[in-house]
């Protein structure tokens, strides 16, 4: 006889997240997929065409690598809610361990824009940039005064995953991994190592319009951005949030 009451083999481990957009959310979802047995649920993602076809921006073997499982790791489910208030809603507490990814505000605005700019396009209905990039910095800071909260609040359960921490080495992962409380299929140095952006992005980099630079300074050489922000550098230090 089971010890609990459920129909199955195995009870997925839930978690719920939240990042603001252009922080890497694409980056740690593909992290996840090498560290645990990922499930889902139907949502809009799955039929996008244009979701689908960012995979074409990223290395083949990569993604193949991810999929691997080293030897004698038991199935572990895990099931990651991904849209709790919204899509890139601000983050809530509920009773599953919480993961929020943070990246700085200004590396993040400038990757929003070009990716709006170029990928999704404005066309006619492009705002100006300054108010919008002002709006932005604005919406980043109450979105991670609200992460802060829920760390200072809830610290044993919620953790806060910087992308920067994420793109420099796996302790990331290692804390990740620890708040699921699953083995991992692989380990998160491998997976690390796999997703490198210089190794895991692929193609011209003059053609990928989602997968960029990877880059917190690629901002500062741009001349037509720094025209166009005017002086909101310096007020974009100022939402950064509280580090994990």
């Amino acid at each position: 006889m089971k010890p609990q009451y459920y129909f199955g083999r195995t009870v997925a481990r839930e978690i719920d997240y939240f990042a603001y957009p252009r922080t890497g959310s694409h980056l740690l979802r593909y992290c996840t997929q090498g560290l645990f047995d990922l499930v889902a649920v139907a949502g809009p993602a799955l039929g996008s065409a244009e979701a689908v076809d960012r995979q074409r921006e990223v290395n083949p073997g990569a993604l193949y690598a991810l999929d691997l499982r080293e030897d004698g790791v038991p199935y572990a489910p895990v099931l990651f809610h991904t849209r709790i208030t919204g899509q890139h809603g601000r983050p809530v507490k509920r009773e599953n361990p919480t993961v929020i990814l943070q990246r700085d505000a200004m590396p993040t605005i400038y990757s929003y824009y070009r990716v709006q700019r170029d990928r999704w396009g404005w066309g006619a209905r492009a705002p100006e940039p300054r108010a919008w990039a002002r709006e932005k910095l604005d919406e980043h800071r109450g979105f991670y005064d609200a992460a802060a909260a829920l760390k200072r609040e809830h610290p044993g359960t919620t953790l806060i995953i910087r992308y920067e921490d994420l793109t420099a080495g796996p302790a990331p992962l290692r804390a990740l991994v620890q708040l699921v409380g699953v083995r991992p299929k692989l380990s998160p140095e491998f997976v690390h190592g796999i997703t490198r952006f210089d190794s895991f992005v692929a193609g011209d980099p003059a053609a990928r319009t989602f997968y960029r630079e990877g880059d917190n300074d690629a901002w500062k050489r741009d001349a037509q951005w720094r025209d166009l922000i005017g002086d909101l550098a310096p007020a974009a230090a100022t939402t950064t949030g509280a580090p994990a």
